[in-house]
């Protein structure tokens, strides 16, 4: 049975959803899927591997900067937000995998969760120069702070036993940061 990235993809992440990403072996994938171990390997090196394609896939899907809304912060703001909520829909418990397997690979697809970074960073400056982010602070640190900020509050939100509302967390960073 020829199968796809994608379809490889879904099938695994219902079964991390349902038994656990650590209690989900390469093996279980292949069995439910009907392939061989070597279908597996032609498509992703590792479950992490696949973990962050499939990530990426449904950002990339779900996530657009809004161009047609009114001004450079708002498109921002809704693309932050967007990301917040996609991200609590994945859950605590994926999400840490997602993020432990972008340590694994030393953070080289964080970016691409941001999408368009040149983009991005033309609508900071944008926003600055229209008197909506009146931070003097360079584009470039913005960007750094939130994103830093943003992870972390990702992190904690993941460990905190207590209910916290992560897209009400990024909402409070984002204005603080792009003041």
């Amino acid at each position: 049975m020829i199968t796809t990235k994608d379809e490889m993809s879904e099938v695994a992440l219902s079964l991390f959803k349902e038994n656990g990403f650590e209690n989900t072996s390469i093996q279980k994938i292949c069995e439910t899927l009907n392939v061989t171990r070597g279908s597996f390997y032609h498509h992703f090196e590792s479950k992490n591997e696949l973990l962050l394609y499939w990530f990426s896939q449904n950002t990339h899907q779900f996530i657009q900067f809004d161009r047609t809304l009114s001004s450079p912060k708002v498109i921002l703001k809704k693309y932050i937000l967007d990301y917040a909520r996609l991200i609590t829909s994945i859950g605590k418990d994926l999400m840490y995998y997602i993020f432990m397997a972008e340590l694994e690979l030393q953070g080289e697809h964080f970016y691409i969760y941001y999408g368009e970074r040149q983009y991005y960073e033309d609508l900071v400056d944008q926003a600055k120069k229209n008197g909506e982010i009146t931070s003097i602070a360079p584009t470039e640190q913005l960007m750094n702070m939130f994103s830093a900020a943003f992870l972390g509050t990702v992190v904690l939100w993941r460990f905190h036993t207590e209910e916290l509302n992560l897209i009400d967390q990024v909402e409070q960073i984002f204005e603080s940061i792009y003041r």
